[in-house]
């Protein structure tokens, strides 16, 4: 077989071997425990999000000769 090929077929095997141990580890392994130990940090996290976000737009029309 051509080189080229067998590097082909290694490298569609590993992607369906990683494909696999994720659906594997996916269907048998409990949920996610992160949000147990901390059920409002999506809050959290969006809020301090939407302040960088403000921040950075501030900061932007500053630069850019805009109010602050």
């Amino acid at each position: 077989m051509d080189d080229t090929l067998i590097v082909l077929l290694i490298i569609c095997g590993c992607g369906v071997a990683v494909f696999m141990g994720w659906a594997i580890s996916h269907r048998f392994m409990p949920g996610d425990a992160s949000n147990e130990v901390h059920p409002d940090a999506a809050a959290q996290q969006a809020q301090y999000m939407r302040e960088v976000r403000l921040r950075h737009h501030d900061n932007l029309a500053a630069g850019m000769g805009g109010k602050r």
